[in-house]
């Protein structure tokens, strides 16, 4: 197949709304990693029957998130073949109208509806791993206070997991593995007692290190 561009960034909130969807993420996420791809041969990466995945794969085709690149003539019927349009596909979170309607909100919800589906199905795998360094099965959630150097250093560590399942992607060794990630602040009782009183208008900050001048 031709060469593909490297990213596909997305920031039309039409095709957010396409990945609402948990099992258009599961397709996408796959697909990343397979290359070019039939129904069938997708079918056994996820589990499902292919007939679940047909609808599925018309809809991200008409919204440009997978292109047909052929047709492939098998002993039955011919077998369409899908791939991405690019090595990757990942939302332009700098769009300023990504976010309408709360889609993103949307698909994080499907996100992690899929997770917990995946997770519940792999802990009772006889190949799960719940404890030692080829631990393969884990979910935690933790909450701390974070200083800007802190969160820069969660973030380069994000940034190195992500590059970890990208050389796996490429490399196409070993088993699929799935990574859910959700780093979320979190207002204090006090911040959201302020906006309360508040009341929408800008007020005076109560800690005067908060407050920060305005530059011209």
């Amino acid at each position: 197949m031709p060469d593909r561009p490297d990213e596909l960034p997305i920031s039309d909130p039409d095709l957010v709304e396409v990945l609402v969807s948990p099992i258009r993420q599961e397709i996408v996420d796959a697909a990343a990693g397979l290359g070019p791809f039939s129904a069938s041969e997708l079918a056994k990466v996820l589990g499902r029957r292919p007939d679940s995945l047909y609808y599925h794969l018309r809809r991200l085709e008409e919204a440009g998130l997978l292109k047909h690149i052929e047709t492939r003539e098998t002993s039955g019927r011919p077998e369409v073949i899908y791939a991405l349009p690019a090595r990757y596909v990942r939302l332009d979170l700098k769009s300023p109208r990504i976010n309408k309607g709360g889609v993103i909100s949307k698909m994080v919800g499907a996100m992690l509806r899929l997770t917990s589906r995946q997770y519940t199905k792999a802990v009772d795998d006889e190949e799960a791993q719940l404890t030692g360094q080829l631990r393969n099965c884990y979910a935690a959630r933790t909450t701390g206070w974070l200083e800007d150097d802190d969160v820069a250093l969660m973030n380069h560590l994000i940034d190195e997991m992500n590059e970890l399942l990208s050389r796996g992607r490429r490399r196409r060794t070993g088993r699929l593995h799935a990574l859910t990630l959700a780093l979320v602040p979190i207002k204090s009782e006090e911040e959201e007692d302020e906006d309360d009183d508040s009341g929408g208008q800008d007020a005076e900050p109560e800690n005067p290190r908060r407050a920060r001048p305005l530059r011209r």
